[in-house]
């Protein structure tokens, strides 16, 4: 359970693709009536949303996913943290799409 006011979520959420990953970028809230602590990262593809990794410190305003699908759509969200574990409402909802060709597994044939 947590006590006290909710932090304000991120702002300008944005998301891009190099040769490294998925960076995924954000700003500190304008105004938040509690301090941030930490931030989350949450993704679906489908179904339900799910934390990217561990929450990032409240100096950290970017991440990198290495291992993202090629081909793949994502939505991302994100949401503050305060130190009583209060958290925000979440984000904006963002979309991208991974560029190139998904792998191609084939079965070995005896």
């Amino acid at each position: 359970m947590t006590a006290g006011p909710r932090p304000n979520p991120p702002s300008n959420i944005s998301v891009w693709q190099t040769n490294d990953g998925l960076h995924i970028a954000w700003q500190p809230p304008t105004y938040t009536p509690v301090t941030v602590d930490q931030y989350i990262i949450e993704y679906k593809t489908v179904g339900q949303w799910v934390p990217l990794g561990d929450p990032h410190a409240a100096d950290k305003k970017q991440y990198t996913w290495k291992t993202v699908s090629r081909g793949a759509v994502y939505n991302f969200r994100l949401r503050s943290i305060s130190s009583t574990n209060a958290r925000s409402e979440p984000t904006r909802v963002v979309t991208f799409t991974t560029t190139g060709t998904p792998p191609i597994y084939q079965a070995n044939t005896f």
